[in-house]
């Protein structure tokens, strides 16, 4: 009944994507996050542009903030940042701030990639555009604070108070709109899985095995964020941990024990993992989340912005300057949650194991005859 209902429900996927493939098209939505009006239309701005700007930039060796404020020190790294930011993509291609055309890759090569691109093209879209619109608010919030005309006024008095200058503030904005467009998009995948693995440990009517289950269906939701990862950014590292994640995850759905026979046959034998097991393993999973995110935090810079990094920058619509202290408090957080996990696991372990529901009605039953007392 199960292998029917799962057929039947992958004709119907399959053939849904097949009409969206044949009357929709996905196109990426290029309106910009941030509005170049607010820059670009400045009175002060409206002059001639210096045709010698993007050679000056690729020239430039030091960052100096010649003004000082409440802001220098966190605008002298900023500004550095920018400049090392300008100079790579100035020496990938000098037009970079008027290209002769914008263009977007979106090809898809093979069956189960233009499967995937038609399925979720709308969804995809539909979501990109509402990232967009709360980026959009964030950051013209963030325009009208002291720390941005801060930062703006050392910014023009380092580049020069030139149309070029503001192109160049706008689009490193939006270039890391952009980034965090996509981080925000997956850290939903994440609270919607994580959302739906504790709704199914609570509701859960498989007493026995609700844990294990849980932690099953969160490590198979984290093998398809790292497929999608290896998707969409081609590289080798994801679809290797999507590899591992995957194998965890269906351990824990299907667990078994490997063995030889007497007659040197292998023997494959499904087993029932205990409560401990699944509490240490859970523990580990945790473990590992927290060493990721204290990774990110550690690691990352202005110069490559880690994803907490951007998402804190997208909540502030600040994406200059380096959110350290609220970073450190994510760290902080990060670390309290470990110690009550671990002190949680190590409850559990020292617990034996629960009488299942069962197991009590036989004790019940035993009683009832005079056997037990």
């Amino acid at each position: 009944m199960n292998s029917r209902k799962l057929s039947i429900g992958a004709l119907v996927v399959v053939i849904f994507a097949a009409f969206l493939s044949y009357f929709c098209k996905y196109s990426p939505d290029m309106t910009p996050t941030v509005d170049p009006k607010y820059e670009t239309s400045a009175p002060e701005l409206q002059t001639v542009p210096n045709p010698k700007f993007a050679e000056g930039i690729l020239n430039s060796n030091l960052a100096m903030v010649l003004i000082h404020s409440d802001f220098s020190d966190k605008n002298a790294l900023a500004l550095d940042a920018l400049r090392t930011w300008a100079k790579e993509q100035f020496s990938q291609d000098i037009q970079y701030l008027h290209p002769v055309s914008w263009t977007v890759d979106e090809s898809q090569n093979t069956i189960f990639s233009a499967f995937v691109a038609n399925l979720m093209g709308p969804a995809r879209g539909l979501l990109e555009g509402g990232i967009k619109q709360f980026l959009r608010w964030r950051v013209d919030e963030f325009h009208g604070t002291d720390a941005y005309q801060s930062f703006r006024l050392d910014y023009y008095n380092l580049f020069g108070v030139d149309p070029e200058a503001a192109t160049l503030l706008v689009r490193y904005q939006e270039e890391r709109a952009k980034l965090a467009t996509e981080v925000i998009t997956g850290l939903l995948y994440v609270i919607t899985a994580f959302a739906s693995c504790l709704t199914y440990y609570f509701v859960s009517k498989q007493w026995l095995c609700r844990g294990r289950l849980a932690l099953s269906y969160g490590w198979l939701s984290v093998a398809f964020l790292y497929i999608a990862c290896a998707w969409y950014a081609n590289e080798v590292s994801f679809m290797v941990s999507a590899a591992v994640s995957g194998l965890i995850g269906l351990y824990l759905r299907y667990p078994v024990s490997l063995s030889f026979d007497e007659a040197g046959y292998l023997d494959v034998r499904g087993i029932e993992i205990s409560r401990r097991v699944v509490a240490a393993v859970a523990w580990i999973s945790l473990t590992l989340v927290g060493i990721q995110i204290l990774t990110w935090v550690k690691s990352g810079s202005l110069m490559e912005p880690d994803p907490v990094t951007l998402l804190v920058c997208s909540a502030t619509g600040n994406f200059f300057h380096d959110p350290s202290n609220i970073k450190k408090t994510i760290s902080h957080v990060v670390g309290v949650i470990w110690i009550l996990s671990s002190l949680s696991t190590l409850y559990v372990l020292k617990q034996g194991a629960p009488a299942t529901p069962d197991l009590e009605k036989q004790l019940e039953s035993l009683e009832n005859t005079g056997v037990v007392r």
